[in-house]
């Protein structure tokens, strides 16, 4: 609720007032009343101010009356009140002029009116309306600390933000991505269809609010930057949430049933404070929620827990379904080489709550009764596994069926691409569980999978842990020093031999069986002439023995190599 020129031309006596020129700027706000008695009125000018004149401390310098005026709208003046009759006769006509081209109102008073009526009664006004405010502020402030008080989350706040300001809210994260909203009417709700997109189940906000982000406090912005909505340009509020140096997202308002007022951004600023207390409240219950989580996890992953009776209270507790079929998928970021890399973190997500509610997100589109955690560098998933026809649908929660656990893994890899850029992920998947109890197993097989994987397939890839082969037995060899000895009897001298004269006789060994012992194909690989792979070849097996002809001491090569790559892991 705001005083204006308008409403100060409907009070008392200033209704037999005219407006002389700048009749555009009506609608500027009045907060108080000057009167101008000396010309160096200037450096005591205020904004909002509507100043009250008559013109008698210029009266000996009319050529300046157009640069004063001028510089009066450049100080954000409220309007002039020129009382004419006993110095000038009539507003000099370089007054209007400059008035006209500023947008300032200028308004002429007759002489008989007294300034003491006009302040007395304006003043009087300005108060109703400061009181008004006042009582509207602590009114809202009142309604959004009872939210939080009362445990009301951010989806609360939205709808009483949107009931007071009648116009749609997105309260939305970072990333864009949407927390809560709320409309006021099926126009507001449209607006919102019309700048919401829906992405692998999570719905983002298409507007950009990096202007108002980058801000490094909360305060309202407007910004004119918006799609057009109904044939229409809309415009929008924002007011980014701070708490400190941390920035927890922002709170958008679409002009879309009336214009923005002064006391949107009051209310919008309430809501702010009180978005953030609720999101640090929140932040801190989920960590203490997070932390029975990870012990309850580390312990189940671990195969600590036997009893099913401990399994599933502890699980009831948390609000997770073990009481299924699951399987357990390990999403690490690799380079090309399959090297794992430690880049979850960064401008993207400022921290542990956006990347878990990110990969949520996305987890929960495949398995709405997903679990999601962060456990050494690694995104954990614990998925139902239910196979059904590829891509049939719940209409109600979005969650697919697949035909295989793999084809479930390459749909959750696509819905985590939002977390690829500039990363690459590999995803490996374990055998499926009956029992909440074999999910130790199935844990232990899926980081198997990315282990071995990764150097197999590089990143990008979906690996179960069925498709290893030789390395998904060698995983289950407890004995890890016999399966060195064995490797180091059958290539330690091949290996020493390339250390001592930096040769590649190993990688050699290592391509020719994968090229089943084809010499042209081995040659072309490694850019060899013929001859030089033949002499590779003889001292390959003056090393190891020979193996072209020996389909044993070939199989026995084979499985040492493979030794050598888990042993890299």
């Amino acid at each position: 609720m705001t005083f204006t020129v308008n409403d100060a031309l409907r009070t008392g006596r200033l209704r037999e007032a005219q407006v002389r020129a700048g009749a555009a700027g009506l609608t500027r706000t009045v907060a108080s009343v000057n009167v101008m008695e000396v010309p160096d009125i200037l450096p005591w000018v205020r904004a909002h101010e509507l100043l009250l004149t008559t013109l008698y401390p210029l009266r000996d310098v009319p050529g300046t009356l157009d640069a004063f005026v001028t510089e009066l709208a450049r100080l954000d003046l409220a309007g002039i009140i020129v009382k004419t009759g006993r110095y000038f006769d009539a507003i000099p006509e370089e007054m209007c002029a400059a008035a006209e081209r500023a947008g300032l109102p200028l308004i002429e008073l007759r002489c008989e009116v007294s300034f003491d009526e006009i302040i007395t009664d304006l003043l009087g006004q300005i108060l109703s309306v400061q009181t008004q405010r006042l009582q509207r502020s602590e009114e809202v402030h009142r309604r959004f600390t009872g939210i939080v008080l009362t445990g009301g989350g951010l989806q609360h706040i939205a709808e009483n933000l949107t009931q007071l300001i009648g116009n749609p809210v997105v309260i939305i994260a970072p990333d864009r991505r949407v927390l809560a909203l709320a409309a006021p009417d099926e126009t507001g709700a449209a607006a919102l269809d019309a700048c919401v997109r829906l992405e692998v189940g999570q719905r983002y906000l298409e507007l950009d609010t990096t202007a108002a982000q980058a801000r490094g406090d909360s305060t309202v912005s407007v910004l004119r930057c918006t799609p057009r909505i109904q044939e229409r340009q809309i415009t929008c509020l924002v007011c980014p949430i701070r708490v400190g140096a941390q920035h927890y997202g922002s709170i958008v308002v679409l002009a879309v049933n009336h214009p923005f007022e002064d006391d949107d951004a009051v209310a919008l600023e309430h809501a702010v404070t009180v978005s953030a207390l609720t999101i640090t409240r929140d932040q801190a219950i989920l960590a203490v929620e997070r932390k029975f989580q990870s012990d309850f996890l580390d312990d189940l992953l671990a195969g600590r827990i036997t009893a099913p009776e401990i399994i599933q209270a502890r699980s009831q507790t948390l609000g997770w379904n073990l009481e299924r079929p699951c399987v357990v998928c390990v999403a690490e970021v690799h380079d090309e080489q399959g090297i794992q890399q430690s880049r979850w973190r960064g401008d993207y997500f400022p921290g542990d709550t956006a990347l878990l509610e990110s990969a949520r997100a996305a987890a929960r589109y495949v398995d709405a009764e997903s679990i999601v955690m962060e456990k050494s560098g690694q995104l954990m998933f614990i998925l139902g596994t239910a196979p059904g026809k590829p891509g049939a649908s719940n209409s109600t929660t979005g969650e697919r069926s697949f035909q295989s656990d793999v084809e479930m893994g390459q749909h959750l890899l696509r819905g985590l691409r939002f977390l690829q850029r500039e990363r690459r992920l590999i995803l490996g998947i374990g055998r499926r569980c009956e029992s909440a109890l074999e999910l130790h197993r199935s844990y232990k097989e899926a980081r198997q999978a990315v282990a071995v994987g990764s150097k197999l397939r590089g990143a990008g890839a979906v690996i179960h842990f069925n498709d290893l082969g030789f390395q998904r037995i060698l995983s289950q060899f407890e004995n890890r020093a016999e399966l060195h000895a064995f490797a180091d009897e059958l290539l330690g001298a091949l290996e020493a031999y390339d250390r001592r004269h930096h040769t590649d006789l190993l990688p050699t060994l290592e391509t020719l069986l994968n090229s089943n012992l084809n010499m042209a194909v081995t040659a072309r690989l490694l850019h060899l002439h013929y001859n030089s792979l033949r002499y590779r070849l003889q001292k390959i097996e003056e090393l190891t023995g020979p193996f072209m002809n020996d389909a044993h001491q070939r199989m026995n090569l084979e499985l040492a190599l493979q030794i050598r790559r888990t042993s890299r892991e």
